[in-house]
């Protein structure tokens, strides 16, 4: 609880980084998370951390962002384990509507072979049907076709993976094009 505290904390000081700004600030994203934190922490309890993946504090930054913005689809690149998937997931089925979840890996041959992540998230994922999926290839690329097979939809992004700065400029540009917010998580170049 503390370290969720301390986060809420720090992302309180963030400038806006949401296309329109708005309601979308730091404030705001705060409030969100203090009002969603006790359902988030219920629903997602049993969720055991995995290496790669993201703190809870992180995916409940994210849902607060999702939920003032109205997000109809999130797109994730960067699955690994499906940790984060799974988080989103697990939260969003108990609400409604529910965001349509696409989660996209560009290691997708490197971490199969490797480690089995992308067979592991697709099974974890199973239980939340057809409402999340698991993608392969490219995940620029991808996020370039569900971006336009989305284009009418609210859309968030979130980059959980090592893509540096092709995932910030991605990022820049598709706030500029209407994107509703894009988050990062691991990213460093």
């Amino acid at each position: 609880m503390t370290s969720v505290c301390s986060f809420l904390a720090r992302l309180s000081l963030l400038p806006t980084a949401f296309a329109g700004g708005g309601e979308l600030n730091g404030t705001n994203l705060v409030a969100t998370a203090l009002r969603i934190m006790h359902p988030f922490q219920q629903r997602c309890a049993g969720v055991k951390f995995c290496d790669h993946g993201v703190f809870h504090s992180e995916i409940l930054a994210i849902l607060s962002a999702i939920d003032l913005a109205k997000v109809e689809v999130i797109i994730e690149a960067g699955t690994g384990c499906g940790h984060s998937t799974e988080l989103l997931a697990r939260f969003l089925q108990a609400e409604g509507p529910r965001p349509k979840i696409y989660t996209i890996d560009n290691d997708a041959m490197a971490y199969e072979q490797r480690f089995g992540f992308l067979s592991h998230a697709e099974k974890r994922l199973a239980e939340f049907g057809n409402n999340t999926q698991v993608l392969r290839g490219d995940a620029l690329k991808v996020l370039l076709k569900l971006l336009g097979r989305h284009r009418k939809d609210r859309v968030g992004i979130f980059f959980d993976g090592p893509d540096g700065w092709k995932s910030v400029n991605f990022c820049q540009q598709s706030l500029a094009r209407g994107v509703a917010f894009c988050a990062f998580h691991d990213v460093a170049p």
